[in-house]
């Protein structure tokens, strides 16, 4: 149809226009006809435009939005990622000093659609407890009140109730992807029986949550958010057997689980946490703390499911509290959350300096990560 009304454009022409455009624009066209709309609304053109936003390596065509829950965890909001870095910030130097001027032009928007704060029988507020778990292709999962998980679409403003899992509750592994294979997004959920982890597995084509039949025997340790990678969602836990470290993922494709071996370390680990660095597996963990510095071991696994491969970057901060990794970073930068304080903190591996990223008007923290806008549909 649109064709028919653009004779002298061809539609590849119109694809490729439209592909480029951002998630925000497409939905202002949605609204100029029912072809557009159709158009637009088409899940193989939101495949399209999310492979452009994602392969492109400039910023400005990346879109890149921090999502965030306030100190308290009784709301989520975002705003533009890379405006924010953009300005000045400046350099911490006893971990308490924050720039009252940092990101006062930043437009920050709250999700307060997905669910409305509830009161009570007497009408006084039931304040919600959010946990931001995982982000994939412009939908990020949270847990609510460690009862019910929501999957949202922040840039087109869809979200949707998850079903409650078999079993649930607030120390579940949980984690989120998508599964090429089968071109699903699923949501993997864990809990413990014993010694051993049970998962069962949500897929958001069928709108059900299926049990894996086999348990695996491994102990979930204080490291419930899952960090997707390589096709698989990765915890950390223990072997069950001896109560060493090791990290499993549990593959979305074949449903199965593997485990990825922990850095040699001369020392017992003391607070390990895992994230995601660039495209490797990375793990952080606090050793030794003196009134005025912190030293932490950060390793990256630069060759995926080598345990040889672990490569350490040796990182010091004057923030004296255990520091976790956002998901976020940009060349040398990486992005921390400094969980004591409830600090956003940059910190540059090439001269070992930090500096507070502080939201105007927030200027505390609970979770963060990042996500890129897309036009995925939760429907």
């Amino acid at each position: 149809m649109m064709k028919e009304e653009n004779p002298n454009l061809p539609w590849e022409m119109i694809r490729e226009i439209f592909s480029w455009l951002p998630v925000k624009s497409l939905g202002q066209f949605r609204c100029v006809s029912k072809p557009c709309r159709s158009f637009i609304s088409d899940p193989n053109f939101a495949k399209i435009q999310l492979s452009r936003t994602i392969d492109n390596k400039h910023i400005l065509f990346q879109r890149r939005r921090l999502v965030f829950t306030n100190e308290k965890r009784h709301s989520i909001y975002f705003c533009n990622l890379d405006e924010l870095l953009n300005q000045d910030s400046r350099f911490l130097d006893d971990g308490e000093s924050i720039s009252e001027n940092i990101g006062k032009s930043v437009v920050v928007s709250n999700l307060d659609y997905v669910h409305p704060e509830q009161s009570s029988p007497d009408g006084s507020p039931l304040p919600n407890f959010w946990v931001l778990i995982s982000y994939c292709n412009g939908l990020v999962l949270f847990k609510l009140n460690g009862q019910e998980l929501y999957l949202v679409n922040p840039a087109i403003r869809e979200y949707k109730k998850l079903p409650k899992p078999p079993s649930f509750n607030a120390l579940s592994l949980s984690g989120f992807g998508f599964d090429h294979a089968s071109d699903d997004y699923k949501v993997v959920n864990g809990w413990s029986v014993k010694d051993e982890i049970e998962f069962a597995v949500y897929s958001l084509k069928t709108g059900f949550w299926r049990v894996i039949e086999r348990r695996f025997p491994y102990k979930a340790m204080f490291c419930f958010i899952g960090f997707m990678l390589n096709g698989g969602v990765h915890w950390l836990v223990k072997i069950a057997q001896d109560d060493s470290w090791v990290i499993i993922s549990f593959l979305l494709a074949e449903e199965e689980v593997r485990e990825i071996p922990v850095p040699f370390t001369s020392y017992k680990p003391l607070h390990y946490k895992l994230g995601v660095f660039g495209e490797f597996l990375c793990i952080a963990d606090w050793v030794s703390s003196h009134v005025d510095e912190q030293y932490t071991d950060f390793w990256v696994m630069k060759e995926y499911g080598v345990r040889e491969s672990w490569t350490e970057k040796k990182f010091s901060s004057f923030i004296p509290f255990s520091l976790v990794h956002s998901g976020c970073w940009k060349k040398d930068y990486v992005l921390l959350i400094c969980q004591h304080k409830k600090l956003l903190v940059m910190y540059d591996f090439s001269d070992g300096s930090s500096h507070c990223i502080n939201i105007y008007d927030f200027p505390k923290v609970s979770d963060a990560g990042f996500y890129v806008e897309s036009l995925v549909s939760l429907n």
